[in-house]
């Protein structure tokens, strides 16, 4: 999809990423010539194998310009849908209002094309990067808030689709003048990172402006956002505890992570009430 500003802002809600299991839309039947029906299986093995969801849908309407209100239903509950390029063209996704990634096969024209709903063209390069093994740029837009999380927010923990669509920017520690307590009466078990003089491990996602807005409004009390100073000095907003709340809990310091307490409790250690 071709896109510039002069013609169409970047919505402020656009996801920067489609998670560690993405729904993805590959085609119910297709007639394909051996050669192309080769190339997208093995696609669509590589991405299932990654952790992509394969769903067989009805994919025609993709192939008519004429078909938009067809097209947004079908991507309404996929975050992409997976093509073989035969037969593909990008004046029609254009019409669509739709994005697209293709990847060349060795024997052209046989490539595999990643389409995704409008401006979320980095959750296509995301997949396509799969196929490559090829690092995708940095993501765009431009526009984001970086938060730093430790608790059930991580990858994996209870609470991580309250982050809207955020994108791993990598696993951060603290510089050693924090700590980190079990909270009580918090479900789900948390806890809360407050200042000491330890460091503590976590991770750094992206946002886009309008995801932190609605992440911000959510977090519930004792949780704060606030400035946290990081090993290499940076101060990104994490989500930090008021201290008060920290007050008496059981400091969680020799674990270093949300996560080292985890295995801790998953091998014999203390467990939650309840």
């Amino acid at each position: 999809m071709v896109w510039t500003r002069a013609a169409r802002e970047w919505p402020a809600d656009v996801r920067l990423a489609a998670g560690q299991h993405p729904r993805l839309g590959i085609p119910a039947e297709a007639s394909l010539p051996l050669p192309a029906r080769r190339a997208f299986d093995v696609a669509a093995a590589s991405l299932e194998a990654s952790g992509a969801v394969l769903v067989p849908v009805d994919v025609s309407a993709l192939y008519g310009a004429g078909n938009a209100p067809a097209a947004r239903s079908l991507l309404a509950e996929l975050d992409a849908v997976l093509l073989p390029t035969v037969g593909v063209l990008d004046a029609t996704l254009n019409a669509l209002d739709l994005a697209a990634v293709t990847v060349p096969g060795d024997r052209r024209p046989y490539g595999i094309t990643v389409v995704t709903r409008a401006f979320e063209d980095q959750i296509g390069l995301d997949l396509a990067s799969v196929l490559t093994g090829e690092q995708s740029p940095d993501p765009y837009p431009c526009e984001s808030v970086d938060v730093v999380v430790f608790g059930a927010h991580l990858c994996g923990q209870p609470l991580h689709d309250e982050l809207h669509g955020a994108r791993f920017g990598g696993l951060v520690r603290t510089a050693e003048r924090y700590r980190m307590v079990l909270l009580d009466g918090v479900t789900p078990p948390q806890p809360g990172v407050v200042s000491g003089s330890a460091g503590v491990d976590g991770e750094r996602w992206r946002l886009s402006p309008a995801a932190f807005g609605r992440f911000a409004a959510g977090l519930a009390a004792p949780f704060v956002l606030g400035r946290v100073e990081l090993e290499d000095g940076s101060t990104p907003l994490a989500v930090l505890c008021e201290p008060a709340a920290a007050a008496g809990g059981e400091g969680l310091d020799r674990y270093a992570s949300w996560r080292g307490y985890l295995r801790f409790v998953s091998t014999g250690g203390p467990r939650f009430p309840g």
